[in-house]
């Protein structure tokens, strides 16, 4: 697969045939790679039925004739496992149930408690000690003496017989607790762990136990058979893939007695432990748990649908919550869903869990060596999101790794509520869609400075969320990976058992080669257990020569060994601007070595390149002009705010001096002489977001011409497609995707232009603007 975008196209609407092929002709005339049939809310076609399947082949056969690749997607709408929710609908011992955990203290004598309704597995009382404190060496269990009342009273007017038709009825099963509590101690600790079917779900009510291997196994018939049986000729080729999305194990009826045969100990009578965090076995309890259950879910869910892909040459991609980074192992793309704010915002993209990291996903993607890492993106960033949001994130997701961008989403359809699910859509329901093309191409050229090289990186980062960290703890992680930034190391996030894996004579060396990058340092962030043989481990290098960097949570991990050990893998130096803000990587390979940074900050950026290497800008937009320079201190750049460079870097010796070196002749801002003073003040705020507008132009008197329709774009698009009494015949238009838009009009004898815009609708909308002008030509730029 390419790099580019492949959006969740939401079929939401009727899906007329035609309407199918129009839309994926609009995706391949605007360099959309593939795009994957995503069901959604708003769908009027039976799914999974014949109807539907003739929809898709619709879909299939178009974009095999526009050169695109259809990609499927398994669920209606999300998370995966329910078929539409025929699984759960098909046997109740599909049904997946949720453990609900009750605490309360309560005064010693008479106690009554009721209890969320479901089947209570334990319940047990613990004695609270003068310094308020649970004894937990003191417990009793009271799971014998809870009942259940029929807790909803009720009165209807039926019967069995016309003598008496009023009737008292009582419904709703509850747990209660009747029970009289010692008065050895004033007051104790309720502990009680209920077990309930999950019957609220927002799209079905219920969903799948996915940790039964019979629920999945009939969700693979359900689903992944069906497609197989009408479509399996394309897959590999036309249908090159297939999305899980946000399925994780909760609680099942199954674990506790697997919890018995691995480790001999009884689950249920743990249960007040496992609830508990301030119980002392909490955290033990938790971990065998945690593991346990993780084990469950891949041999339940992820072997046999990633063995279901590899059987039948599909590949098997998608994003969910993973409990460790090697369970991204299992698929063939493996991808997250950062990448949801807007320009000037924080970037999103390195937070704690793993389907939020873009840079742990592509590491996984990299170590165990994947088609690509996937991102789903622009999820929820509402109508009000920009072409410059979207290429910001697009940049800033391509420098942390990902190379699969899946916008959320492409709608079929905005008629009524449907424009209301997690919008935007970066359709062509926006009016900057006919622009779109740019940030395809602007993808495709970074993609080709990419191709054939890897991210450079001389640290590695342990994955920690296997080991219970607190939050403290992983917005401390967060802060760890975010200061590497800022400094500009390069580091890759492995599983713990990519580490314990390699040679002991690697260890001992003080360094290990994950594939063929050498780490001689490694971080292991703060967490709440760490196992003995990760512990081990890291005392083994670190006596080796390696350095090994123990995060903490009480205060700010210090990572001075790591600026004295490793040089910066972009030698980039801030002389302006924000040094949190500014992102960089360094990829190389056998194509050979590029830098590649973004200024994700509200504030322009000088960076000097310090390097006796040669660098060469390569423009990310066909009319701009390289501005890297060459000074005594390096090759300097200004980066605008949001914008990016992208550099490459040679080594050859010859061309090594200043003559060859520099590179940029002009800069790429024109002088534009003015015989009198130019200005341009806004009249008047229109802030709401119109599609058609009446343009007219007036001449120094105020004279309006005839009004012409234009959609609701920039200034330049409208005055373009205008062609009204304004000579536009030379003039010239510079789109581009960046920070800058720029054109320029020739205006004979004009010294006054005046625009008045009108919305046309039953409630009028207007805007005025005016700018003075007394030139032949004028320049204007819009940021």
């Amino acid at each position: 697969m390419q790099t580019g975008f492949y959006p969740f196209w939401f079929w939401n609407g009727e899906m007329e045939k035609a309407e199918i092929r129009r839309q994926i002709q609009e995706m391949a005339d605007h360099g959309i790679k593939g795009f994957y049939i995503h069901p959604r809310q708003g769908l009027t076609v039976p799914y999974l039925s014949d109807a539907f399947f003739a929809r898709v082949g619709v879909a299939i056969d178009e974009a095999s004739r526009r050169g695109l690749t259809v990609h499927l997607y398994d669920e209606y709408p999300y998370p995966s496992g329910v078929a539409g929710g025929e699984v759960p609908a098909s046997n109740p011992e599909y049904v997946a149930t949720r453990l609900v955990p009750t605490v309360r203290d309560v005064e010693s004598g008479p106690c009554r408690l009721e209890f969320p309704r479901g089947a209570v597995l334990r319940c047990v009382a613990y004695p609270i000690g003068t310094d308020g404190l649970p004894i937990w060496t003191d417990e009793i269990d009271f799971t014998n003496s809870v009942g259940m009342v029929l807790a909803r009273p009720s009165y209807n007017e039926t019967g069995l017989t016309t003598y008496n038709r009023k009737r008292f009825f009582a419904s709703g099963p509850t747990p209660v607790l009747e029970t009289v509590l010692p008065d050895t101690h004033a007051s104790w600790r309720i502990c009680a762990a209920i077990t309930q079917v999950v019957d609220d779900h927002k799209y079905w009510g219920s969903f799948i136990d996915c940790l039964n291997p019979d629920a999945v196994a009939r969700f693979i018939e359900t689903t992944h058979e069906r497609y197989r049986s009408r479509f399996g000729e394309f897959f590999g080729t036309v249908v090159p893939s297939i999305f899980t999305d946000e399925t994780e194990p909760g609680w099942s009826r199954l674990i506790a007695p697997r919890f018995a045969s691995e480790y001999g100990r009884d689950l249920i009578g743990e249960l007040p432990a496992l609830l508990q965090d301030d119980h002392p076995n909490h955290a033990s309890v938790v971990r065998d748990f945690e593991r346990l259950r993780h084990q469950m879910f891949c041999e339940a869910f992820e072997q046999p649908i990633a063995s279901w892909c590899r059987k039948n040459r599909i590949m098997y991609c998608g994003e969910k919550p993973a409990y460790r980074a090697s369970q991204l192992a299992y698929m063939d793309i493996p991808g997250c869903e950062p990448g949801h704010t807007k320009a000037g915002r924080k970037t999103d993209a390195l937070r704690a869990p793993t389907r939020a990291n873009a840079r742990a996903v592509a590491s996984a993607a990299y170590v165990y060596k994947k088609a690509g890492a996937l991102c789903e993106c622009y999820h929820s960033m509402g109508w009000g999101a920009t072409m410059q949001d979207a290429r910001l994130i697009t940049d800033t997701l391509l420098l942390f790794g990902i190379d699969h961008l899946v916008p959320h989403g492409f709608f079929y359809s905005t008629h009524g509520l449907r424009k209301h699910d997690a919008p935007p859509s970066f359709f062509f329901q926006m009016p900057y869609w006919p622009l779109w093309r740019h940030v395809s191409d602007r993808i495709d050229g970074i993609a080709a400075s990419f191709s054939g090289t890897r991210i450079d990186a001389e640290i590695a980062v342990i994955d920690p969320n296997p080991y219970q960290p607190s939050a403290e703890d992983s917005a401390e992680y967060e802060r760890i990976m975010e200061k590497l930034v800022a400094m500009h190391r390069g580091f890759v996030i492995v599983d713990f058992e990519v580490l314990a894996d390699r040679p002991p004579s690697e260890v001992s060396a003080g360094a290990v080669m994950i594939r063929d990058l050498e780490c001689r340092s490694v971080v292991m962030p703060p967490v709440g257990l760490v196992d003995d043989d990760v512990a081990a481990w890291l005392a083994r290098f670190e006596a080796g020569g390696g350095t090994v960097i123990r995060g903490t949570s009480d205060a700010a991990t210090d990572l001075t060994a790591i600026e004295h050990r490793v040089a910066r893998t972009v030698p980039i130096e801030l002389l302006d601007g924000d040094r949190d803000r500014v992102y960089s990587v360094s990829r190389s390979g056998s194509a050979g070595r590029v830098y590649f940074v973004v200024n994700t900050g509200r504030e322009t950026a000088r960076v000097v390149f310090e390097t006796a290497d040669v660098l060469t800008e390569l423009p990310l937009d066909p009319e701009a002009a390289p501005l890297l320079e060459r000074t005594d201190l390096g090759y300097e750049r200004r980066l605008a705010p949001f914008e990016s460079i992208l550099v490459r870097v040679s080594t050859d010796e010859r061309r090594a001096h200043p003559g060859a070196a520099r590179q940029r002749t002009d800069r790429a801002v024109e002088t534009i002489p003015v015989g009198a003073p130019t200005s341009t003040r806004l009249l008047s705020a229109n802030l709401a977001r119109l599609g058609n507008w009446s343009l007219q132009l007036a001449d120094a008197a105020g004279r309006f011409g005839p009004a012409v329709s234009v959609t609701a774009a920039p200034l330049e698009n409208q005055l373009a497609a205008s062609r009204a009494r304004f000579r536009l015949t030379a003039a010239r238009f510079i789109r581009r995707c960046g920070p800058r838009t720029a054109f320029t009009l020739p205006m004979a004898n004009c010294e006054m232009v005046q625009t008045r815009c009108s919305y046309a609708s039953t409630r009028r909308w207007s805007a005025r603007s005016r700018e003075q002008r007394s030139c032949p030509n004028v320049t204007s730029t819009f940021r």
